[in-house]
């Protein structure tokens, strides 16, 4: 299941919480990319796991629409899916 394009249109509550975690999530994926060694990238691929389940139960208790809450579902399904891939160099 990929998540679908009109999520990105989805309205977010205005809220400092959901905000922090999603500058988290991208610091998080940044280091990902940038990080050279294994053990380095597999702690910052634990890190947007939890950081992603997080992000997820913060939208449910804001009601925020259940098909964007199951995409955020997804994607944590997916790195977790593909995780060897991106431990690789």
């Amino acid at each position: 299941m990929v998540p679908r394009l009109r999520s990105l249109e989805c309205e977010l509550p205005q809220d400092e919480d959901l905000s922090l975690i999603h500058e988290r999530l991208r610091e998080a994926a940044q280091l990902i990319l940038k990080t050279e060694d294994e053990p380095g990238r597999r702690l910052h691929i634990e890190r947007l796991k939890k950081d992603i389940c997080i992000y997820r139960d913060k939208l449910y208790v804001h009601g925020v629409a259940t098909e964007i809450v199951e995409n955020v579902e997804c994607l944590a399904s997916l790195l977790t899916k593909y995780k060897r891939v991106l431990i690789v160099e």
